[in-house]
């Protein structure tokens, strides 16, 4: 009966957060992503409901080894599909699996014990963002992370505390286990706060951590562009950005704005032909070619 009445709870509550986040979406509680480019933001849309699940799992996995140990953090976690296939059939990724279905045996293991609620609480505050049931817009961030790791932290503490008492383990013991803990998270937390103080250092930071994300990428240029410090490197990131991702026409309109300043008109006109073949209904390129032939027209005929 306290099972029944466990997993009730926990369902009532799974399906409040539920209401919630389509009250607060409404329209957009169901994304849709563009079917003639990907959309790197979230590869998992691409994907079929079974093999979407299978990958959001092994990504659960990379959440609670985010809980024990936070070393690889990122300010982003958008990448291309086949990136995504590399991490799910990489080492990392197997032990991301095993470390999500180690937690998924114990939280079943001690159904009837308090833990269980815990547990469960990790696995049910993902309902809605997990992209299970439903794709979301992002694949992974770490702000999606705050309330499931209260049931996960919560568990893997009780967990311990339980084994801890069987173990008959001392207050000294204890008190040691509980400051390296709290040293090393501590140590962790001042580590990464740096990375927050300015453009310039979250967006370096972020491409340092997801060197294949073209969004880390894009802000990286842009930031190097808006700034004026160094054109050509901003261009070479922007370059870099549709290496990764072809259809990125943020990237080519920026890059044509740039032709345009250096007046290459050449390079300008297969810039905006270029957004036109993924964008043909994109009034303000079609206007600026249309400004740019005339232009180009008027100085052949002065020329001439």
């Amino acid at each position: 009966k306290r099972l029944i009445f466990t997993a009730f709870l926990l369902l009532i509550t799974s399906l409040v957060m539920i209401s919630l986040r389509f009250k607060a979406l409404q329209g957009n509680f169901l994304v849709h992503y563009p079917t003639d480019f990907i959309n790197p933001e979230n590869p998992l849309a691409y994907f079929q409901p079974l093999e979407r699940a299978l990958h959001a799992f092994r990504i659960l996995g990379d959440y609670i080894l985010l809980i024990i140990a936070p070393v690889h953090l990122s300010a982003d976690y958008s990448r291309m599909p086949e990136q995504l296939f590399a991490d799910s059939y990489s080492l990392a990724g197997l032990l991301s699996i095993l470390v999500v279905a180690t937690f998924a045996f114990f939280v079943f293991r001690y159904r009837k014990n308090q833990l269980s609620i815990w547990g469960g609480w990790f696995f049910l505050a993902f309902t809605c963002t997990a992209n299970i049931i439903t794709p979301i817009g992002t694949v992974m961030a770490e702000r999606l992370l705050f309330t499931p790791s209260i049931g996960a932290i919560a568990f893997l503490s009780l967990l311990i505390f339980q084994h801890a008492q069987k173990r008959k383990m001392t207050l000294i013991a204890a008190a040691i286990l509980s400051s390296v803990i709290v040293l090393f998270f501590s140590y962790l937390t001042f580590q990464r706060i740096p990375v927050w103080e300015n453009n310039q250092i979250l967006f370096a930071q972020t491409l340092h951590d997801a060197p294949n994300s073209p969004k880390a990428t894009y802000n990286y240029a842009v930031y190097l562009r808006t700034s004026g410090n160094n054109p050509e490197l901003s261009q070479s990131y922007f370059l870099k950005t549709l290496e990764i991702l072809p259809t990125n026409t943020l990237s080519m309109t920026v890059l044509a704005d740039i032709e345009l300043e250096r007046k290459n008109y050449v390079l300008v006109e297969y810039w905006y032909r270029r957004i036109l073949k993924l964008e043909p209904n994109n009034n303000t390129v079609i206007a600026n070619l249309e400004k740019l032939l005339e232009y180009k027209k008027k100085l052949l005929i002065a020329n001439s």
